[in-house]
């Protein structure tokens, strides 16, 4: 992310602080983004006080509902950076000590093929609220094909600049990573047409674009880039229509199972195809943008436990290394 601007009472000293991890050789789009949800957090609660409080940092954890403990932890683990940065300077901040343990029995919701097609259907028929201009409704539909087909996180589709976007060559270009990997995606060819047709949608609402490519990709009509609390709350309004139940809590299902559904859909696939699954998992993981095989075999169990009747035909020697 080029150039963020934060306007919080905690702008400077946010400044600052990316200045210091930048001389000490860190990269910013590992907590950059982060830092800009709480920058965001802060002017939304109206904080005035330049310091992180027990109570604002408290406040700032519990509003990380649809997280998971692993993402609250990297959050919480920025935030924590800041205070130690802050009381360095001599701004006495509120340092936590401890951090909530992951759940290792996590299963997340791996939506059904056939679930996927009625999203997508769904999605077409959804209409904005009294033909407003800021409705993201426009671009959802190409948006929603867009993390399934590519299994992308949220953050990383909305991030997305025109510039990132080749339609002609079909490739997506992802610099706003999780990890700070860049990566550059392939399309399937029909999500190729997806995005041409969304394409030329969006020329025909005349909005000033730049010649640099830096807009923003998925808009609303007025040209504004889509803000992820937005996209989670049309998630779940079209999960209503779809009579897919949102059983709350980690179960979900969340916006960001349709990224595991891909992976695991993805694995299937490759079985039925006759590829041998080892082959499939370095492919997969740098596709997701993973830092280790892992965090990509987790998936495994996963596709074994909704597709057994396919998996029945790993070797079993393949299936004991996993």
């Amino acid at each position: 992310m080029n150039n963020p601007i934060f306007t919080s009472i905690f702008a400077v000293h946010i400044q600052d602080f990316l200045k210091w991890k930048g001389s000490l050789g860190y990269k910013p789009n590992s907590y950059m983004r982060t830092l800009l949800l709480f920058d965001m957090f802060c002017n939304k609660n109206q904080i005035e006080e330049p310091h992180i409080s027990k109570d604002l940092y408290l406040k700032w954890v519990s509003s990380m509902t649809n997280n998971s403990i692993k993402t609250i932890n990297n959050k919480c683990s920025v935030i924590k950076q800041l205070s130690i940065y802050l009381t360095n300077k001599g701004i006495a901040s509120y340092i936590p000590r401890h951090f909530k343990k992951e759940i290792k029995n996590y299963t997340p919701y791996i939506f059904a093929e056939d679930q996927i097609l009625l999203l997508f259907k769904q999605a077409d028929k959804l209409n904005p609220y009294n033909n407003r201009s800021d409705s993201f409704v426009f671009s959802f539909p190409a948006l929603l094909r867009t993390l399934y087909a590519m299994g992308l996180r949220i953050h990383e589709a909305t991030s997305l600049n025109d510039a990132d976007v080749d339609i002609k060559t079909g490739t997506i270009l992802i610099e706003m990573s999780k990890n700070g990997q860049q990566r550059i995606l392939p399309m399937s060819d029909s999500l190729k047409l997806v995005l041409s047709q969304y394409v030329e949608m969006k020329s025909k609402l005349k909005l000033a674009g730049t010649k640099d490519g830096s807009s923003p990709f998925f808009i609303a009509p007025n040209g504004k880039r889509l803000e992820d609390s937005a996209i989670y709350y049309m998630f779940k309004r079209l999960l209503n229509k779809c009579n897919i139940p949102h059983l709350g809590g980690k179960k979900g299902p969340h916006l960001h199972h349709l990224r595991h559904s891909f992976a695991v859909h993805t694995l299937a696939k490759q079985v039925r195809n006759g590829t041998d699954m080892y082959c499939s998992l370095p492919y997969l993981m740098s596709f997701l943008g993973h830092r280790s095989i892992e965090g990509t075999e987790t998936y495994v169990k996963l596709t074994n436990d909704m597709f057994s009747e396919i998996m029945n035909d790993i070797d079993d020697s393949l299936e004991d290394f996993f």
